[in-house]
């Protein structure tokens, strides 16, 4: 029966499952691996890489294996990066708990599809930080994406970072000689390991998207309000004026100038050590 569940399975899931056994054994595991992301691609490519082992055991009575589903699979998850690990743990829990109440029945399927829903439930956003801005990340209200290196990034981030990188590379094509050009990198490249980005990567967040300047970003919230600046200015100078007065703030312009040696500094220094006979004029 696990044969034949597991053809069905790859008629399902194609090239994405990947099947191992060992023919030259007759009593051997049969593992089941797959990298487990959304179905849709509006969604972010936050996956899960699951293995699922079906035993095999010999009996020792007929000397004939018993194998799945006589014997629970084994299922093993690998955490990626922008899974909580709480969340995490309720999965394998519920999976375990799905093994042992449907003993020796085919559920491999239903293993995987569990697996899928977790993926695409709304607990399917990274726990980390974008590295471009050092921000977290909200499901809801913020598009980020996954690359193939299974970093996360804010989308407008990546865009800019995008953007920014091949700005860069232009510039630096323009200032070498036709002779150095090659040796100018010009492959993009993840930000937290430089793993270079795939095709895939850059159609995460569109062609379109990639092309867009740097208008993209909302500058309105960089931009500086001199007036405003100069107000406060105004207002704390009062406030240092009238402190300085008490005595109880250090002058930032004379710190600074306390340790200053000009010429006036040693013409000050030479008469005080000529007052106290340290000079004596020729």
């Amino acid at each position: 029966m696990a044969e034949e569940e597991v053809e069905v399975l790859q008629s399902i899931y194609g090239d994405e499952l990947v099947v191992e056994r060992d023919p030259t054994k007759n009593v051997s595991p049969i593992i089941l691996s797959m990298k487990i992301l959304p179905a849709l691609q509006s969604q972010c490519r936050t996956g899960i890489y699951s293995v699922i082992e079906l035993p095999v055991q010999s009996s020792s009575k007929n000397h004939n294996a018993l194998q799945y589903p006589k014997i629970s699979p084994k299922v093993h998850l690998r955490q990626q990066p922008g899974f909580d690990e709480s969340c995490m743990s309720i999965l394998r829990k519920n999976i375990q708990e799905y093994i042992e109440a449907n003993s020796d029945m085919p559920i491999l399927y239903d293993i995987f599809q569990m697996i899928q829903n977790f993926v695409e439930s709304e607990r399917n956003f990274p726990c980390t930080v974008c590295p471009i801005c050092l921000d977290g990340f909200n499901a809801e209200t913020v598009a980020f994406c996954a690359l193939d290196c299974d970093h996360y990034i804010h989308r407008n981030c990546f865009v800019c970072y995008v953007n920014y990188t091949r700005n860069e590379i232009k510039r630096e094509l323009s200032e070498w000689p036709e002779d150095m050009k090659s040796k100018v990198d010009q492959v993009l490249k993840c930000p937290v390991c430089r793993t270079p980005l795939s095709e895939q990567d850059l159609l995460t967040v569109g062609e379109e998207s990639i092309t867009l300047d740097e208008a993209i970003v909302d500058k309105g919230q960089f931009e500086f309000n001199w007036e405003e600046w100069q107000a406060k200015l105004e207002e704390l100078q009062v406030v240092f004026e009238r402190q300085k007065a008490k005595g109880g703030l250090i002058d930032p312009k004379k710190e600074r100038k306390r340790n200053l040696v000009t010429d006036d500094t040693e013409l000050k220094l030479f008469a005080l050590l000529y007052k106290n006979g340290y000079c004596y004029s020729s």
